[in-house]
């Protein structure tokens, strides 16, 4: 069991142990959706499980991933996109289903406004399903609040990382251990192998799952800090990966800026020491081998207690990040190394496959939304993916500071962005310059100047002129 320390509210530690709790260029391509697995649709109310990675690349998925990706009854979506593109933003988009300049936490140093009274759990707990919540809430979590206020009212189980960091030992977790439980803050310290964040949110996670199971109909949130930054491996996989050529699994883009991209992004000097960020991609790597056990221990549990086919399975991540890309370490950029996202579904009833539908965070809200039965006390951007083929996805950055502990201009200006199954327009706010990419596609060659694409760029600024406030 994993060795933990309470906090008194006077701020010291006392030793104890954790009890552990008992959850083309204008086409979509929509044919690929495996509709027999939709329209095979839970008979009662479905159980939901969300799991939301940090900061992961589709990069990881292929060695990284592979228990999750030998699995037949997923379906994997190719054209999943975030729309907002750093961790605050992102997630309160997948949370409330609105763009970013409708919900107005457009970087991580707004964190703080999150709305813990309006959302997708609370929405849920209106419902009437039993809720919990294990993981990274949002940035800076508890964002102020006192321990008496933190943990939302929607909340019936809550295990929240305290000071929401990179942290795979070391943490503090805001623990609310049932819906009749008084919040307490709990510190597990390294040396302890079970205290792997992941790791341990894997099983409390599971105990929720064989708590309600068959019992109450369950929504559960999972939001592990895998792979943030390369964040720290499994003690078990340390070693991993430790003779794979990581200069052969270079993307085409890697150190490279295309001779029409914009003066912002050829400004950009080459990588200072590209081996460095060959060994951040390793890092990456390792670290998202307990992402893979945990995805896999909770559809094995929802398989062994009989929820599987009476459950809607989402796993994705807030955003990508870029490592090398044209140039580029971090996020809030219109490429695909920030806006492409890892997306598996497991349908109730299975069936698994690839498709090609175009699909944002906000339609997994709206999808959630539609097939639970709640209320959104907000009005949606998205849409319900069963039943609709959404044509475009909306990009934006407002630019000025990159949300960090410390303001500072960002070298990213600010833009909209307009992504279809088959191509990405791009204009930057300030200047107008235009950027347009034929997908899929390393996103090299800015085509928006190419005559042969002049009606492409015409339709898709239009498009896009109409949906900017």
């Amino acid at each position: 069991m994993p060795v933990i320390a309470r906090m008194n509210t006077n701020g010291r530690a006392r030793k104890g142990r954790a009890r552990l709790n008992r959850r083309s260029l204008l086409s979509v391509v929509a044919g690929a959706l495996a509709a027999p697995a939709i329209a095979r649709a839970a008979a009662v109310r479905p159980n939901i499980v969300l799991i939301v990675s940090d900061d992961q690349s589709k990069t990881t998925l292929a060695l990284g991933m592979r228990k999750t990706r030998a699995r037949t009854d997923l379906v994997w979506y190719e054209n999943a996109c975030a729309t907002g593109l750093v961790c605050a933003t992102a997630r309160t988009s997948l949370y409330t289903g609105q763009y970013d300049f409708r919900h107005g936490i457009t970087n991580n140093l707004l964190a703080w406004q999150f709305d813990y009274t309006n959302w997708l759990l609370s929405w849920a707990k209106d419902a009437g399903y039993v809720t919990g919540f294990y993981g990274k809430m949002i940035n800076d979590y508890p964002n102020g609040r006192s321990l008496d206020t933190c943990v939302p009212a929607c909340a019936d189980w809550w295990e929240v990382f305290f000071d929401a960091r990179a942290h795979m030992f070391n943490y503090t977790l805001v623990e609310k251990r049932g819906p009749l439980s008084v919040p307490a803050t709990y510190f597990y310290p390294t040396g302890f192998a079970e205290n792997y964040s992941t790791d341990l949110l894997k099983v409390r996670a599971s105990n929720f799952i064989n708590r309600y199971a068959g019992q109450r109909a369950f929504f559960l949130v999972v939001a592990p800090y895998n792979p943030h930054d390369g964040g720290a491996p499994a003690p078990r996989y340390t070693n991993a990966f430790f003779n794979l050529d990581m200069v052969a699994l270079r993307p085409a883009s890697f150190n490279v800026v295309g001779a029409k991209q914009p003066p912002w992004l050829r400004a950009e000097p080459p990588l200072f020491d590209p081996g460095a960020v060959d060994e951040s991609r390793r890092d990456a790597l390792r670290s998202t081998l307990a992402l893979d056990d945990m995805v896999a221990a909770l559809l094995a549990t929802l398989g062994a207690v009989g929820q599987l086919n009476n459950t809607l399975f989402i796993f994705t991540t807030d955003q990508s990040v870029a490592s090398g890309e044209h140039r580029l370490m971090g996020k809030h950029h219109a490429y695909g190394s920030t806006t492409d996202v890892p997306l598996a579904i497991r349908w109730p009833g299975g069936g698994g496959g690839t498709s090609d539908q175009l699909v944002t965070h906000t339609d997994l809200t709206a999808t959630i939304c539609a097939m639970a039965g709640l209320t959104p006390g907000l009005p949606l951007d998205g849409v319900d993916i069963r039943a609709n083929a959404r044509s475009d996805a909306l990009l934006h950055w407002a630019g000025g500071d990159n949300g960090g502990r410390v303001s500072k201009d960002d070298s990213v200006p600010a833009f909209w962005g307009l992504r279809t199954a088959g191509s990405k327009y791009v204009r930057l706010q300030a200047s107008g310059f235009e950027e347009l990419y034929v997908l899929p596609g390393d996103e090299i060659d800015n085509v928006a100047g190419n005559p042969a694409y002049a009606a492409v760029r015409s339709s898709l600024a239009a498009r896009l002129a109409e949906q900017i406030p």
